[in-house]
Protein backbone atom coordinates (compact mmCIF):
# COMPACT_ATOMS: atom_id res chain seq x y z
CA UNK A 1 0.00 0.00 0.00
CA UNK A 2 1.08 3.54 -0.79
CA UNK A 3 0.87 6.38 1.39
CA UNK A 4 -1.55 9.46 0.08
CA UNK A 5 2.21 11.57 0.44
CA UNK A 6 4.76 12.39 -1.13
CA UNK A 7 7.14 12.10 2.04
CA UNK A 8 7.28 9.51 4.56
CA UNK A 9 5.22 9.84 7.32
CA UNK A 10 6.91 11.46 10.66
CA UNK A 11 3.99 11.10 13.36
CA UNK A 12 0.54 9.07 12.24
CA UNK A 13 -2.29 7.42 14.04
CA UNK A 14 -5.25 5.16 13.38
CA UNK A 15 -8.40 3.73 14.39
CA UNK A 16 -10.82 1.06 13.32
CA UNK A 17 -14.38 2.22 12.26
CA UNK A 18 -17.44 0.83 11.16
CA UNK A 19 -17.64 1.09 7.26
CA UNK A 20 -19.73 2.94 5.84
CA UNK A 21 -19.64 1.41 2.28
CA UNK A 22 -22.25 -1.72 3.66
CA UNK A 23 -19.49 -4.52 2.10
CA UNK A 24 -16.62 -4.28 4.58
CA UNK A 25 -17.50 -4.33 8.10
CA UNK A 26 -14.77 -2.59 9.61
CA UNK A 27 -12.44 -0.40 8.38
CA UNK A 28 -9.16 1.96 9.63
CA UNK A 29 -8.90 5.66 9.53
CA UNK A 30 -5.39 6.89 9.10
CA UNK A 31 -3.66 10.52 9.63
CA UNK A 32 0.05 11.46 9.50
CA UNK A 33 1.99 14.07 9.24
CA UNK A 34 4.68 13.88 6.74
CA UNK A 35 6.41 17.63 8.04
CA UNK A 36 4.32 19.78 4.99
CA UNK A 37 0.87 18.28 4.80
CA UNK A 38 -1.75 16.08 7.15
CA UNK A 39 -3.62 14.08 4.62
CA UNK A 40 -6.48 11.75 5.92
CA UNK A 41 -7.09 8.02 4.33
CA UNK A 42 -9.57 4.99 4.58
CA UNK A 43 -8.02 1.45 4.47
CA UNK A 44 -10.78 -0.98 3.40
CA UNK A 45 -9.88 -4.08 3.11
CA UNK A 46 -6.76 -3.97 0.89
CA UNK A 47 -7.87 -0.61 -0.92
CA UNK A 48 -6.39 2.60 1.01
CA UNK A 49 -8.11 5.75 -0.43
CA UNK A 50 -7.06 8.96 0.05
CA UNK A 51 -9.56 11.58 1.34
CA UNK A 52 -8.50 15.09 1.91
CA UNK A 53 -5.34 17.28 3.79
CA UNK A 54 -6.32 18.76 7.27
CA UNK A 55 -5.44 22.53 6.85
CA UNK A 56 -2.92 23.49 9.94
CA UNK A 57 -1.83 26.75 10.70
CA UNK A 58 1.06 28.21 8.09
CA UNK A 59 4.48 27.61 9.44
CA UNK A 60 3.20 24.44 11.18
CA UNK A 61 6.27 22.44 11.61
CA UNK A 62 6.01 21.31 15.27
CA UNK A 63 3.77 18.43 15.26
CA UNK A 64 4.69 16.47 18.52
CA UNK A 65 1.55 13.70 18.82
CA UNK A 66 -1.83 12.77 17.00
CA UNK A 67 -4.81 10.30 18.42
CA UNK A 68 -7.64 9.17 16.34
CA UNK A 69 -10.59 8.06 18.79
CA UNK A 70 -12.75 5.36 18.08
CA UNK A 71 -15.44 7.80 17.35
CA UNK A 72 -13.38 9.46 14.59
CA UNK A 73 -12.38 12.55 16.57
CA UNK A 74 -8.27 13.64 15.52
CA UNK A 75 -6.38 15.20 18.77
CA UNK A 76 -3.08 17.01 18.14
CA UNK A 77 -0.18 18.09 19.92
CA UNK A 78 1.28 21.19 18.26
CA UNK A 79 4.24 23.14 19.60
CA UNK A 80 2.36 23.19 23.22
CA UNK A 81 -1.20 23.71 21.31
CA UNK A 82 -3.93 20.92 21.25
CA UNK A 83 -6.33 21.09 18.10
CA UNK A 84 -9.06 18.63 17.28
CA UNK A 85 -11.27 17.73 14.27
CA UNK A 86 -13.85 15.44 13.66
CA UNK A 87 -13.12 13.71 10.92
CA UNK A 88 -16.10 11.73 10.40
CA UNK A 89 -18.36 14.90 9.60
CA UNK A 90 -14.87 16.81 8.07
CA UNK A 91 -15.55 19.62 11.12
CA UNK A 92 -13.16 21.37 13.05
CA UNK A 93 -13.94 20.94 16.60
CA UNK A 94 -10.90 23.89 18.23
CA UNK A 95 -7.98 24.65 19.69
CA UNK A 96 -6.57 25.17 22.98
CA UNK A 97 -3.17 26.46 24.52
CA UNK A 98 -3.06 25.06 27.99
CA UNK A 99 -1.08 26.91 30.49
CA UNK A 100 1.58 23.80 30.81
CA UNK A 101 3.50 25.42 34.18
CA UNK A 102 6.76 24.02 33.32
CA UNK A 103 5.61 20.79 31.75
CA UNK A 104 6.37 19.56 28.14
CA UNK A 105 3.87 17.61 26.57
CA UNK A 106 5.24 15.17 24.36
CA UNK A 107 2.74 12.30 23.93
CA UNK A 108 -1.86 12.42 24.24
CA UNK A 109 -4.79 10.03 24.04
CA UNK A 110 -8.32 10.82 24.23
CA UNK A 111 -10.87 8.96 25.81
CA UNK A 112 -13.14 9.72 28.82
CA UNK A 113 -10.16 12.30 29.55
CA UNK A 114 -7.22 13.95 27.48
CA UNK A 115 -4.86 12.37 28.41
CA UNK A 116 -0.99 14.15 28.26
CA UNK A 117 2.32 12.56 28.90
CA UNK A 118 5.10 14.80 29.16
CA UNK A 119 8.27 15.94 31.70
CA UNK A 120 8.77 18.18 34.31
CA UNK A 121 11.38 19.52 36.25
CA UNK A 122 14.69 17.33 36.51
CA UNK A 123 16.54 15.40 39.10
CA UNK A 124 20.27 15.12 38.51
CA UNK A 125 20.09 16.31 35.02
CA UNK A 126 16.85 13.65 33.61
CA UNK A 127 13.59 15.25 33.48
CA UNK A 128 10.95 13.60 35.29
CA UNK A 129 8.01 11.89 33.72
CA UNK A 130 4.20 13.32 34.60
CA UNK A 131 0.84 12.26 32.98
CA UNK A 132 -1.82 15.04 33.24
CA UNK A 133 -5.24 14.25 32.67
CA UNK A 134 -7.38 17.55 31.59
CA UNK A 135 -10.83 18.59 30.29
CA UNK A 136 -9.83 20.54 27.28
CA UNK A 137 -11.50 24.35 26.94
CA UNK A 138 -11.74 24.38 23.42
CA UNK A 139 -11.60 27.95 21.88
CA UNK A 140 -14.79 26.66 19.37
CA UNK A 141 -14.48 27.77 15.54
CA UNK A 142 -17.73 27.85 13.69
CA UNK A 143 -16.10 25.96 10.54
CA UNK A 144 -13.07 27.52 9.71
CA UNK A 145 -9.72 25.31 10.76
CA UNK A 146 -6.73 27.67 12.01
CA UNK A 147 -4.89 29.97 9.63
Amino acid sequence: MELPSRRPWQVFTGAELPCSDGVQQRCFLLAGWDGERLPVAWVRGRELTPSFNLPLPSGSSDLRAMHLTSSGQLWLLLGTELMAWDLLRGEFIGRWQPDWQGFTPRLLCHGQRLLVAGTAGSTMGFARPRLLALEPRLELQSDAPPK
